[in-house]
């Protein structure tokens, strides 16, 4: 059988547990890297950037907050394998297709 060496686990929201717990055990039993990702909107159409900030100020501190529940989400279960995150900003299904064909990856898993 084929083991996967690069995986990539898409999350959508905080109540991931299971999925992520899942990818692991994979990563785990194939001795394989894991990359668990979030993709967000672009806030640029949103109104909050024209009245408060700025987009780019706006956009980095959505991301550095999706950022930091993505570590806390890997680091109290990737003890035993090479895991990281990544967030990815646009539409989910182009961004997921960019990931794989721009990092290898052989095996995504998605709730």
């Amino acid at each position: 059988m084929k083991r996967f060496k690069n995986i990539l686990c898409v999350v959508s929201d905080v109540d991931c547990h299971d999925l992520v717990d899942r990818a692991v055990e994979l990563a785990n039993n194939n001795q394989a890297l894991l990359t668990i990702v979030k993709v967000i909107d672009d806030v640029s159409s949103s109104p909050l950037v024209r009245r408060f900030l700025s987009h780019d100020e706006l956009q980095s501190e959505i991301i550095n907050e999706h950022k930091l529940q993505l570590e806390n989400l890997i680091k109290s279960r990737c003890e035993n394998i090479v895991a990281q995150s990544k967030i990815l900003i646009g539409s989910s299904f182009l961004e997921i297709i960019r990931e794989v064909i721009r990092n290898n990856h052989d095996l995504v898993i998605k709730k």
